[in-house]
């Protein structure tokens, strides 16, 4: 289909010429062949010309940006191409919207899935418009968001105001569910509007999700040589370390074989602190190729840059290791043709950095990190991929278990995208974890989804958990108790909350769609997070004793307040936690009750008042009240454990 946007008049003078140019000529200016013969000779010499009929002029409407102007460098919604029309502002092969849940009038097939709006049904031939706003003459470069399910690669055209200026190569991404991002070559663009099209000539079944207009990105400079480590390994089997290795150069120790173990026998790699220093390389070096099976164990790397370094290295198992003060203690990563996957960090510590304890960065995929202590870096643990890629691109999720992450400066944990929410996330499950007593927030999940199950989240400086950006994550079975703030679960695909001890002077922000299921299960056989016989809601406390939880009745004893809880956002949990009955402490006289109302167990001997003889019960029987009793009703200062503390604080109240 061809657009004219403007009608055009034609002149036709006659001349000496065939007849049948001069017939064209008389039908363009209407004269009718049946009216006689036409005497070319007789016209020539009288010097006709002959005027035809105007075509009518086209009646679209005329560009303009949707929803407003598009300023460059900027992200543009691939859905929001220009107001115009068909012929005008897009060319669609079938005039119906078959997403139709966004400007569901245009002819452009736009598609929202699971809180995600892109352009779909691409076919050949088709093409969006775009203007475009620079403030000065500038080059720019366009990145395209986009699913490509098939192997081969496919060509985007670019025109600038009718001219081609680039193109886009979109190579595969696996499937409609996984995102890729490619750059065109450079285009200048004018001060001013510009009318970018792309143009899908050739180009069948992608999804387009965002353009980036953006600086081209400075050249790299050529690299210098790498710098010979103090021990190359490159041939399979068992090297040991006979004893400390203190290097001068700024690689300790480089293992570019396959199916190599250092087993470093208790011994320490130390370097000098210097720039780009690494203590352990492990993986090819552009241009050795990727390396498989390395295990590397039993060793210290202090005072480098990095203290391990992954990189084009897939199913390495970093084991019985200490990096502490170095830069960051362990970066796991690869490039963008040998990611680096399927690896194991266990029984380690990360301590004392001056950067991450552990950083896995893109791309990545499939990491398990268990069994480790994380504690006192400028920032505990990052599983970010800031590419933006669903899932990283590579291999399965991460999983992070068993682990200490505390005392940190900054953020204990932190799992994301960079630039885009990930529908399956670079990290499937933070479960039983410690993760106390950092300065920023304990767990942040941006823009990523993560299961948060069965954790210790205590005394953070931030958020206990802080999901409030897109994402959809589970966070449940978690005592979330003793931060400046408990959750943050909001943004337009909110995570849930459900199950979880709440024990913060504040408990957190709760937004985002309001259904039955946002921050309570349908009931179901337990035990809940505090002893009840089911599952449902979370436990609403407050560490001064006034919580919903505590405070609120359960007639039945079927372990749920008689009443709903409503957040302050108007979030609803139907199924609010109550503190189940405790059983007598051996050496008491009844069941514990509280004396105030207020959900903490002081009369711990159960004789109807709180007393000196309470204190005595309570000192002598710690440890059992810790494995017996529900603990939010026997834990007064509100740390999430039984211990010395709560005698004190027993003592200090009666």
């Amino acid at each position: 289909m061809y657009h004219i946007p403007h009608a055009q008049r034609h002149h036709c003078i006659t001349a000496p010429a065939a007849v049948l140019l001069l017939a064209l000529c008389l039908l363009v200016a209407g004269v009718s062949a049946a009216n006689g013969p036409v005497d070319a000779s007789a016209l020539a010499d009288a010097n006709v010309t002959i005027e035809p009929t105007p075509l009518p002029a086209h009646a679209a409407s005329a560009l303009a940006p949707f929803p407003g102007p598009h300023p460059v460098p900027g992200t543009v919604e691939p859905q929001d191409f220009d107001l115009g029309g068909e012929g005008v502002a897009y060319h669609d092969t079938e005039p119906a919207n078959l997403g139709g849940t966004y400007r569901p009038t245009e002819g452009v097939d736009i598609e929202t899935v699971e809180g995600f709006t892109d352009v779909g049904w691409i076919r050949s031939g088709e093409w969006l418009t775009y203007t475009v706003t620079a403030t000065t003459p500038q080059t720019v470069v366009l990145w395209l968001r986009f699913a490509n399910p098939d192997a081969t690669s496919k060509r985007v055209t670019i025109l600038t105001n009718g001219t081609v200026a680039g193109t886009v190569d979109l190579r595969s991404t696996g499937s409609f569910e996984m995102y890729g991002d490619s750059s065109s070559t450079p285009f200048s663009l004018p001060a001013g509007e510009t009318a970018v099209r792309l143009s899908f000539d050739g180009v069948e079944r992608v999804n387009l999700d965002l353009l980036t207009f953006a600086p081209p990105p400075t050249p790299e400079p050529t690299p210098m040589p790498e710098p010979e480590p103090e021990l190359r390994i490159s041939t399979r089997g068992i090297h040991t370390l006979d004893g400390d290795l203190s290097a001068t150069s700024s690689i300790g120790v480089l293992i570019t074989g396959s199916d190599v173990v250092l087993d470093g026998m208790g011994h320490c790699i130390e370097g000098t602190d210097a720039d780009f220093s690494r203590g352990v390389i492990v993986g090819g070096i552009s241009p050795d190729p990727l390396v498989v099976n390395v295990t590397v164990r039993n060793l210290t790397v202090r005072h480098w840059e990095t203290g391990i370094e992954v990189m084009r290295a897939n199913g390495t198992v970093i084991e019985g290791v200490v990096a502490e003060q170095n830069g960051a203690g362990l970066r796991h990563g690869g490039d963008e043709f040998f990611p680096s996957v399927n690896g194991v960090v266990r029984d380690s510590v990360f301590r004392n950095n001056t950067a991450a304890g552990i950083d896995l960065s893109y791309p990545f995929g499939g990491i398990t990190v268990e069994r480790c202590e994380v504690t006192g870096n400028r920032e505990g643990m990052s599983a970010a991929c800031w590419r933006g890629q669903y899932d990283s691109f590579h291999g399965s999720p991460s999983l992070v278990a068993d682990c200490d992450i505390s005392g940190n400066q900054g953020y204990g944990l932190h799992i994301g995208e960079g630039w885009y929410p990930s529908r399956r996330g670079v990290v499937s499950a933070v479960r039983n974890c410690t993760i106390r007593d950092n300065g920023g927030d304990g767990v942040v999940v941006s823009r990523s989804t993560t299961t948060i199950v069965g954790n210790r989240i205590e005394e953070n400086g931030g958020y206990g958990v802080n999901a409030g950006e897109s994402g959809g994550s589970e966070i449940t079975s978690n005592w979330i108790a003793g931060n400046r703030i408990g959750v943050s679960a909001g943004g337009d695909w909110p995570s849930r909350v459900r199950n979880n001890l709440l024990n913060n002077t504040d408990n957190g922000i709760f937004a985002g769609p309001l259904d039955s299921g946002y921050l309570n299960f349908t009931r179901m056989d337990g035990p809940n997070i505090v002893g009840g016989p089911y599952l449902g809601g979370n436990y609403w406390a407050f560490p001064n004793g006034t919580g919903f939880s505590q405070t609120h009745p359960d007639t039945d004893g079927d372990g749920f307040c008689d009443t709903p809880f409503v957040t302050a956002s108007g979030a609803i949990d139907y199924l609010p936690l109550a503190m189940p009955a405790g059983a007598p402490v051996p050496g008491g006289t009844g069941r514990p009750t509280s004396t105030a109302g207020n959900g903490l167990y002081d009369d711990v001997n159960g004789n109807g008042r709180a007393d000196f003889a309470d204190v005595v019960l309570y000192f002598n029987q710690m440890s059992w009240i810790a494995a017996n009793e529900p603990m939010p009703a026997f834990d007064y200062n509100g740390n999430a454990r039984i211990d010395f503390a709560d005698v004190v604080w027993l003592f200090n109240h009666l």
